[in-house]
């Protein structure tokens, strides 16, 4: 169980095939859960920062 895009090249080479489609329900994409804190670890705030790019880029 990964996400699409991780799968998509191996469904698409057919190394791989999807399987019981209809007990998969379909997810907006991946979260990420941090506390929130007025003062907030700067590696914390780059990371965010770059998922956020990345996801603008999909």
């Amino acid at each position: 169980y990964v996400p699409d895009y991780f799968a998509l090249p191996f469904l698409a080479s057919r190394q791989l095939r999807t399987v019981l489609d209809e007990w998969c329900p379909p997810t907006p994409g991946l979260a990420l859960y941090y506390p929130r804190s007025r003062h907030m670890p700067s590696p914390l705030r780059a990371f965010i920062d770059l998922l956020r790019e990345v996801d603008k880029q999909r």
